[in-house]
């Protein structure tokens, strides 16, 4: 997991998704660093219908805490999102994540990109951790 954080760290391409507030490049950098991995999951909807459940592509967290011991609880993490333009002072937020690992990514994009993007990427995370399921192996 470190590992995988400090080459994050480094990654030109992942510094340059948070400073351009690039969701989709910030995904295709997690996909190809393996945090990410596709996975099928049936739509609910054709299977009450009775027909055949086509897969439908969506990406989800395959980190190794939540595939293997599931969700244990969430993580309240803190994080500094940026100064307030009035006071100067730091404005933080409080968002649940079940993943320690996605914790500390959004740590590191708080320290290349705004906190905009902070946010937003942390949406996207929770959107994620709410629909993993076990990845395809």
């Amino acid at each position: 997991m470190y590992s995988k954080l400090l080459d994050l760290s480094k990654s030109s391409d992942f510094q340059r998704a948070c400073e351009n507030e690039d969701l989709e490049s910030l995904e295709s950098v997690l996909l190809n660093a393996n945090i990410l991995k596709k996975v099928s999951i049936s739509k609910s909807e054709d299977s009450l219908n009775g027909q055949n459940p086509q897969p439908e592509p969506r990406v989800a967290i395959a980190v190794v805490e939540l595939v293997v011991a599931g969700y244990v609880g969430a993580i309240v993490v803190t994080v500094i999102i940026g100064k307030n333009k009035d006071t100067g002072e730091l404005e933080t937020a409080n968002f649940e994540l079940k993943s320690p690992m996605v914790k500390n990514i959004v740590a590191l994009i708080s320290k290349f990109g705004s906190a905009n993007f902070v946010k937003k990427a942390v949406e996207y995370f929770q959107s994620i951790e709410r629909t993993t399921v076990q990845p395809i192996a």
